[in-house]
């Protein structure tokens, strides 16, 4: 009870600020819950299978954004160039291995 008045206290103090927070980080999880209808989600079997879903709605809001933002044209072209990059990479490790060089892949969590 007294850490929910500590937090309503905060929250009325930084009014500015959570509005601010409200406009920008909330509206993604609002269109996902109220335009494309995921009120919920069924913890399956784990929680890293609904995280798994989780994180397949936020990769389509993500992709619907930069659609709206640049277009299917220039997301196509940034697809091939990607593509082309990670070949190059491909190619430099498979060379690497095949000299016999030990390297590190940078893992990103």
């Amino acid at each position: 009870l007294e850490l929910i008045e500590l937090n309503k206290q905060r929250v009325e103090q930084y009014q500015s600020y959570y509005k601010r927070r409200q406009a920008i980080v909330e509206h993604p999880y609002g269109t996902i819950k109220r335009q494309w209808g995921f009120n919920y989600i069924i913890k399956k079997k784990s929680i890293e299978r609904a995280s798994a879903d989780v994180g397949f709605m936020i990769t389509a809001y993500n992709l619907s954004r930069i659609i709206n933002i640049i277009g299917k044209r220039q997301l196509r072209e940034l697809s091939r160039l990607s593509f082309a990059i990670n070949r190059i990479f491909r190619q430099i490790s498979t060379h690497r291995l095949n000299l016999g060089y030990s390297y590190s892949v940078l893992k990103i969590s």
